[in-house]
């Protein structure tokens, strides 16, 4: 049976013009709501938000709230070391046990774990415990060195890496963790012969916001959401009608110029642009912080 065409009459472009001022703790919110209400699984969710999208108030621009978000991650005990970043940062001792708590207590069901577990009891079985607090949140290595080899500089380190933030913010905040973490453990600083000279650093900006708003990449969303979660037809013809309607197809039906909105959709999605914006929006107030608290 043919689906019915899908009832657009309650779209409006005008309805998405918030997004052209919008901050980025703002985009934030707005393109994690369209990558859960475009998964199959979170029809309870959709739900709700084909019905807020469908009363003409698709856009709720949650800039401050984000922000908030990001500041109080930003003050938390985890960034408050010299070398911690956003994207870069080491492994707390509670973070490295939270990582291994299943191959010490596995569930006999996870064949595979139980089988890692028992590797690891035959590879090496470390019968000390610390019981003061405040050393599960410091970085494992830098506890077994201070308990057990002061005298010795630190000759690895256990880093964890946020591969949602971009290559260049990584690298950045990469060499700020290993600048001030090599001070810390009392490694020696190893130069480079060849410096590179400085990148001007990739991340997303207003350039970025201005493109998608060209290329109308969240009023696609919701018409893509709204269509699915209905199960309603809508062709390529009517998307182009609605969001580009002083633009033309060429022969194959592609919106001429505009061809690569389904593209940037499917990328968000895949590539959680959400996570990549909370990303930079903590590194900007774990700055913030530092110059507050060396004022």
């Amino acid at each position: 049976m043919k689906p019915n065409k899908l009832d657009t009459s309650w779209f409006d472009l005008n309805n998405y013009d918030a997004l052209k001022t919008m901050q980025i703790g703002g985009w934030i919110e707005v393109i994690e709501t369209r990558i859960m209400a475009s998964n199959p699984h979170y029809d309870f969710f959709t739900k709700d938000f084909v019905k807020q999208v469908k009363s003409g108030n698709p856009i709720i621009d949650s800039s401050n709230y984000q922000a908030y978000l990001q500041e109080e991650l930003a003050k938390s005990r985890a960034f408050q070391k010299p070398y911690s970043t956003a994207s870069v940062n080491s492994i707390s001792t509670y973070n490295l046990w939270h990582l291994t708590r299943e191959l010490h207590h596995p569930n006999p069901n996870e064949e595979h774990i139980s089988q890692l577990s028992y590797l690891c009891q035959l590879k090496s079985k470390m019968g000390r415990t610390h019981d003061k607090m405040n050393l599960t949140l410091n970085p494992y290595e830098i506890n077994i060195h201070e308990a057990y080899y002061p005298d010795q500089p630190v000759g690895e380190a256990y880093v964890k890496i946020n591969l949602m933030a971009t290559d260049d913010q990584i690298k950045k905040d990469f060499s700020h963790w290993l600048k001030y973490y090599r001070s810390r453990a009392g490694s020696s600083v190893i130069q480079s012969k060849n410096q590179k000279a400085k990148k001007v650093e990739k991340v997303f900006d207003s350039v970025d916001f201005k493109k998608w708003i060209e290329y109308q990449v969240i009023p696609y969303a919701d018409l893509i959401i709204v269509s699915q979660f209905e199960e309603n037809e809508l062709t390529v013809q009517d998307i182009g009608d609605l969001l580009f309607p002083y633009s033309h197809f060429d022969r194959s039906g592609k919106i001429k110029g505009k061809s690569g909105t389904k593209k940037k959709f499917e990328e968000m999605k895949k590539e959680k642009w959400h996570e990549t914006l909370k990303s930079q929006l903590l590194k900007e107030k774990i700055v913030e912080r530092r110059i507050t608290d060396n004022c």
